[in-house]
């Protein structure tokens, strides 16, 4: 008996968080992309990037992070958003997602916006085993950080499990069948699924 192996119901494609960031109307959302196909943009004044942490073709990708760009009187600020709490660097992150292939250069990216500093979130929230990182990416970039008194994450704790459970009941993705609203930063075709 021959079976095709199904992807998990909460494995996100960059085509559904793409049409959720537009749907929900997250300020200045550009789109989903691989992380070697993002857009340069020079000093963004407010623009919010979800990235998969693998190259284009790929094949399924591997871990969706995000980030804000935002630029005021004191420079170009890049908020990173990682659901493990780690920075655009992780050496750790990179041998564990991307062990075959030349890592993505998250910093030279951050060069051609013409970044002044990066900021990110210190904190793991989700459980190594789930497949819902692409859903805290556009909870963040629809709600920010998870500081003190952002009333979006209120139900964020230490139980990694309970976290995951409660993005998933947050983020409803619609199905890939789907035709997506106002398309996404990259071909359909093109952009990966994530996971971990």
């Amino acid at each position: 008996m021959n079976r095709q192996a199904a992807h998990p119901p909460n494995m996100s494609t960059g085509v559904q968080l793409d049409r959720w960031c537009r749907r929900h109307g997250v300020v200045g959302y550009r789109g989903a992309f691989c992380a070697d196909g993002m857009p340069t943009p020079w000093r963004p004044r407010d623009q919010c990037f979800i990235i998969n942490h693998s190259r284009c073709g790929f094949g399924d990708g591997t871990h969706w992070l995000a980030c804000r760009l935002k630029t005021d009187h004191t420079g170009c600020v890049a908020k990173w958003w990682d659901s493990y709490g780690e920075p655009p660097k992780a050496q750790e992150e990179q041998m564990v997602m991307t062990p075959r292939m030349k890592p993505p250069d998250f910093a030279a990216w951050f060069e051609a916006c013409g970044v002044d500093r990066v900021e990110y979130w210190p904190t793991n929230v989700q459980s190594v085993a789930s497949e819902v990182c692409g859903l805290y990416a556009a909870w963040f970039c629809k709600n920010g950080y998870p500081e003190p008194g952002n009333k979006a994450w209120s139900w964020l704790g230490t139980n990694y499990s309970a976290n995951d459970a409660q993005i998933a009941r947050l983020v409803k993705l619609q199905s890939d069948s789907a035709r997506a609203v106002g398309g996404s930063g990259a071909a359909p075709g093109s952009l990966p699924r994530g996971g971990r």
